[in-house]
C-alpha cells in the first residue's frame, strides 16, 4: 500500500471533506475528470466568483445541448418555420378529408394513422400519411426523453442558484432595507418562473400523450408563431419549439439572475456608504432634538419653579390684602377728611379776619388758634399720606405678583406644549436613527456574507453562516458562564470609571492604545444620553467581541489596576458568597431558670477565662 504522510496523517476533521477522501492514484484524475457542478459537488467552491464561473459554464453548455438538439430535430440550418411548412399542409389534407377539426394529443394522431392505413376510409394522398407519421414519430422520441437530461441539469442548476445565489435577507426577522428585500423578491419570481417554465415541458409532453393540447398552453411567442401561421388545428407540430422555448426562457433567468447576484455586493457597498452618510446626519438632527427637549425640559423646571415660589408667596399674603384694602379705604378717607378740614378752616381763617362786627383782639386771637389747628391738621396729613402710600406700595407689590404668576403660568402652560411637540419630534429624530441604524447593521452582516469566501464554504457544508438577532460572544463566554454575570455586575456599580476600566482590560489580539480610544470615542458617541450603567454594559460587550479568550480574572486584575476595590469586593461576593454555617447551640442544663438562661454562656466563658488565669 502506498503511503501518503500528508493525507493519513490528517486532522479528524479534515477526513470529513470529499476531497480527502479519493485515493492517491485517483485524484489527478480526478481533478482533470471533475468540472462544472461535479465539482461542485465533489469539493467546496473557493469563492462566490468561482460559484458564478461554474454557473455560467453550465448555462452556456446546456445552451449548446439545445442548439444540438434542435440541429437534430430540424435539420442544419433549418428553423421551426421550415417545420411548419413542410407537414402543416399534408395534416391539414388529412383532417379536411376524415372531417377532423384538430389533432391535439397522441391518441387522436394514432387513430388517424390507423384510418390512414385503410383504403376504403382515406382516398387522399398516400404521402401525407407518410409525413404525419414521420413528424408524429419523430416528436415521440424527442418528447420528452431527449429533455430530460437537459432538465435535470436546468433543475440541479436552479437548485445551484437557489442554495448560493441567495441574498441572506429574511423578511420575517431583518428590517426593511430596499436593495436586499427587492432582491429576495425577485429571487423568489425568477426561480418560481424558471421552475414553472421547466416544468411546463413535462407537463405539455403528459397532456399530449393523455387528454391533449392547444395552442394557449404554449408560451407566449410559441403561442404567437401558432397563431400567425394558422396551425391551431396541429399544435402538435409546435411542441418540440415549446420545449426549447421554456428551457430558453429559464436559462434567460438563470443568466438574468447571475448577473443580479454579481451587482448585488455593489449596491449593498453603495446602500452601505449611503447609509453612514445618512446615519451622520441622523445622528445630528438627534443630538439637536434631544439638546432642545432638554432644554425646554430645563426651561419648563425653571417656570414651574418660579410658580410654585410665587404661588407660595402669594398665598401667604392673600389674607393680609384684605386688610391692607381696608387700611386704604381707611387712609383715603382720613386725607380728604384732614384736606377737607384744611380747606374749612383756611375760609373760616379768611371770613374771620374780614369780619367787620368783631374786635381786633378776638380777631386775632381766634385767627391765631385757627392758625395752630392748620398746623396740626397740615402735620398730621404727610403722616397719613405716607401711610397711604406705604399702603398703596404693598398692594402694587401683591398685584405684580398676582400678574408674574398668571404670566408663569401662561408661559408653563406654553411650554408644556412646546414640550409635547418637541419630545414627538425627539422620538421621531431617534427611531429615524435606530432604523438608519438597524438597516445599516443588517446591510453591513450582508455584505460581509456576499463577499467573504467563508459564507460559500459554510453553505457547502451546512453550516450556519451567522447568528442572525444575537451579539456576537466569544468562545469563553460559552466556556465559564459567570462571564455574563461578572459583567452585569461590574457595569452596575463602575460608573464613569468604565473608560478607565477599558484602558486596563487585556485584549487578544493585542489592540494599539489609538484602537482602544477610538473604541472609547465610539462607545461614547452610541450611548450617548444612556444611563452610565447601559454605557459600561456596551463597553464591556466590545470587549468580549475583540477578547477571544475573556475570562473573569480578566475583569478582575483590570479592576485592581484602577483601585476600584469596592466594585471587586461584590463582584467577589457575589460570585463566591459565602457558605453559611449552622451555629450549634450550646448545651444549656435544665436545672438553669429560664430567666438566666441567655446570660448562660457569658458565665461559662468567664469561667473559662478565670480558670485560664487570665482574668
Amino acid at each position: 500500500m502506498k503511503l501518503r504522510p500528508f493525507f493519513d496523517c490528517r486532522m479528524p476533521t479534515l477526513g470529513t471533506r470529499a476531497a480527502f477522501r479519493f485515493p492517491v492514484d485517483t485524484m489527478p484524475s480526478m481533478k482533470r475528470s471533475l468540472r462544472g457542478l461535479k465539482r461542485l459537488d465533489a469539493s467546496p467552491p473557493k469563492n462566490p466568483k468561482d460559484i458564478r464561473s461554474i454557473l455560467t459554464a453550465e448555462i452556456k453548455s446546456i445552451s449548446k445541448s439545445l442548439i444540438r438538439l434542435e440541429r437534430s430535430y430540424y435539420g442544419v440550418g433549418k428553423t421551426v418555420k421550415h417545420e411548419v411548412t413542410k407537414y402543416l399542409t399534408s395534416v391539414k389534407s388529412i383532417m379536411r378529408i376524415l372531417h377532423f377539426s384538430e389533432l391535439s394529443s397522441a391518441p387522436v394522431i394514432e387513430h388517424v394513422l390507423k384510418v390512414c392505413a385503410s383504403p376504403r376510409r382515406y382516398e387522399g394522398d398516400p404521402d401525407n400519411p407518410i409525413l404525419l407519421r414521420d413528424v408524429y414519430n419523430k416528436i415521440r422520441s424527442f418528447l420528452p426523453d431527449k429533455f430530460n437530461g437537459v432538465l435535470q441539469d436546468c433543475f440541479k442548476i436552479l437548485d445551484t442558484f437557489d442554495k448560493y445565489c441567495c441574498s441572506y435577507y429574511s423578511p420575517e426577522n431583518d428590517c426593511y432595507l430596499e436593495t436586499t428585500s427587492h432582491y429576495e423578491e425577485q429571487i423568489r419570481t425568477w426561480k418560481n418562473t424558471a421552475r414553472q417554465c421547466l416544468e411546463n415541458v413535462e407537463k405539455i409532453s403528459r397532456q399530449f400523450r393523455s387528454r391533449g393540447v392547444n395552442f394557449k398552453m404554449f408560451s407566449v411567442p410559441v403561442s404567437t408563431f401558432c397563431h400567425s401561421q394558422d396551425c391551431d388545428c396541429a399544435p402538435f407540430l409546435l411542441l418540440f419549439a415549446d420545449a426549447v422555448t421554456n428551457i430558453r426562457t429559464a436559462l434567460s433567468i438563470m443568466s438574468t439572475w447571475l448577473r443580479a447576484d454579481e451587482n448585488y455586493s455593489q449596491f449593498l457597498r453603495n446602500d452601505i456608504n449611503d447609509m453612514e452618510l445618512k446615519k451622520d446626519e441622523k445622528v445630528k438632527l438627534m443630538r439637536e432634538a434631544r439638546k432642545k427637549y432638554h432644554s425646554c425640559l430645563y426651561k419648563l423646571g425653571q417656570l414651574e419653579s418660579e410658580c410654585a415660589k410665587l404661588m407660595h408667596e402669594v398665598e401667604s399674603v392673600k389674607e393680609k390684602e384684605g386688610d391692607l384694602m381696608v387700611e386704604q379705604e381707611y387712609l383715603k378717607g382720613a386725607e380728604e377728611d384732614l384736606e377737607r378740614d384744611i380747606l374749612f378752616k383756611e375760609n373760616r381763617r379768611s371770613q374771620i379776619k374780614k369780619d367787620p362786627d368783631i374786635s381786633v383782639e378776638i380777631i386775632n386771637e381766634r385767627v391765631e388758634l385757627m392758625g395752630e389747628e392748620l398746623r396740626f391738621i397740615r402735620e398730621k396729613l404727610p403722616l397719613v399720606k405716607r401711610q397711604l402710600a406705604g399702603v398703596n406700595q404693598k398692594l402694587h407689590w401683591i398685584s405684580l405678583k398676582k400678574s408674574q404668576l398668571g404670566k408663569y403660568i401662561k408661559d408653563e402652560r406654553q411650554t408644556k406644549r412646546e414640550l409635547k411637540d418637541i419630545e414627538k419630534e425627539k422620538k421621531d429624530a431617534e427611531n429615524e436613527y435606530t432604523e438608519v441604524k438597524s438597516a445599516l447593521e443588517l446591510a453591513r452582516r450582508i455584505y460581509l456574507m456576499k463577499t467573504s469566501n467563508d459564507a460559500v464554504e459554510k453553505i457547502y457544508f451546512s453550516l450556519p453562516i451567522c447568528n442572525r438577532g444575537s451579539k456576537l460572544q466569544s468562545l469563553s463566554t460559552v466556556a465559564d458562564g459567570t462571564l455574563d454575570q461578572a459583567c452585569q455586575i461590574v457595569s452596575q456599580n463602575i460608573d464613569q470609571d468604565w473608560v478607565v476600566l477599558y484602558r486596563n482590560l487585556a485584549f487578544f489580539p493585542k489592540r494599539g492604545s489609538h484602537t482602544i480610544e477610538s473604541d472609547i470615542a465610539a462607545i461614547n458617541l452610541e450611548g450617548a444620553r444612556e444611563p452610565p450603567e447601559e454605557v459600561a454594559a456596551n463597553a464591556l460587550n466590545r470587549w468580549r467581541r475583540h477578547h477571544t479568550r475573556a475570562r473573569v480574572a480578566d475583569i478582575k486584575t483590570a479592576l485592581r489596576k484602577i483601585k476600584r476595590s469596592d466594585v471587586l469586593r461584590t463582584l467577589m461576593y457575589t460570585l463566591n458568597p459565602p457558605k453559611e454555617t449552622e451555629e450549634l447551640e450550646s448545651y444549656i442544663p435544665s436545672h438553669v431558670e429560664p430567666q438566666l438562661r441567655p446570660f448562660y454562656r457569658e458565665v461559662e466563658k468567664f469561667d473559662q477565662l478565670r480558670a485560664a488565669h487570665k482574668l
